[in-house]
């Protein structure tokens, strides 16, 4: 049997599945359709559940396209059976930044409890970041790829912080940095914090830094990323 990817659109993710053996062969479809759903860009699940093999160059390979990802603040994530998968996961590494989820629907919605979920919402005068998880000081590259995404033009933005259940000092700093940029430039930022967040200011005696919103502004399922990735100069 021939194999071959298949792509299709989940709102903000793109969903590969793979048909047959997913080895050395396949490694320049899957880049294709990686780079091309990054690209838009959207997260990608890769689902493995019809792969009848799985070669450790493919988990190498996807190593390196999740550090691409993370530069746009997207993710990538694997749908399959542990017990076909986990063996070419060679590396602890490769295993803690690649959970296998059991199905799309799972992977689609998780939140991992070890990391920091970053989206970009942006339009043309405005823009909101929403962030679930662990902010820990090892995301301020994620978070600051983010703020890239956001273009000059852009004035008043939103960072929602309300999921977001511990964060570290050098995260606030990078929100105050780049809030100082924009209020710099004539533009805005806002924080809608958890209470978690809002003791983590306090203690660092940030208050003066940061303008608190109860709620971030709503963006229109349409002006979902037509920038991301841009560079901000």
């Amino acid at each position: 049997m021939e194999s071959r990817i298949a792509d299709a659109r989940m709102g903000d993710w793109t969903v590969l599945s793979v048909l047959g053996a997913m080895d050395s062969d396949m490694l320049p479809d899957l880049k294709f359709f990686t780079d091309r759903a990054l690209c838009v860009p959207t997260h990608v699940v890769l689902d493995l559940r019809s792969a009848s093999h799985i070669e450790p160059a493919v988990i190498v390979m996807l190593l390196e396209m999740r550090r691409r990802a993370a530069r746009v603040s997207r993710d990538i994530r694997i749908v399959g059976d542990t017990e076909q998968i986990n063996p070419a996961m060679r590396t602890s590494s490769a295993r803690d930044m690649f959970p296998v989820y059991e199905c799309i629907a799972d992977a689609v919605t998780a939140t991992r409890d070890d990391g920091l979920d970053i989206q970009l919402f942006v339009a043309a005068e405005e823009a909101v970041i929403i962030c679930r998880g662990r902010a820990e000081s090892s995301f301020v590259p994620e978070l600051e790829a983010a703020f890239r995404g956001i273009p000059s033009p852009v004035r008043e933005v939103d960072i929602d912080l309300r999921g977001v259940g511990t964060v570290e000092v050098e995260i606030l700093a990078a929100i105050r940095d780049f809030a100082d940029y924009k209020r710099e430039s004539g533009g805005r930022v806002r924080l809608a914090v958890s209470r978690a967040v809002a003791k983590a200011i306090m203690a660092e005696g940030l208050s003066r830094a940061f303008e608190l919103t109860g709620a971030p502004r709503r963006m229109s399922p349409a002006r979902v990323n037509p920038f991301a990735g841009a560079q901000r100069r």
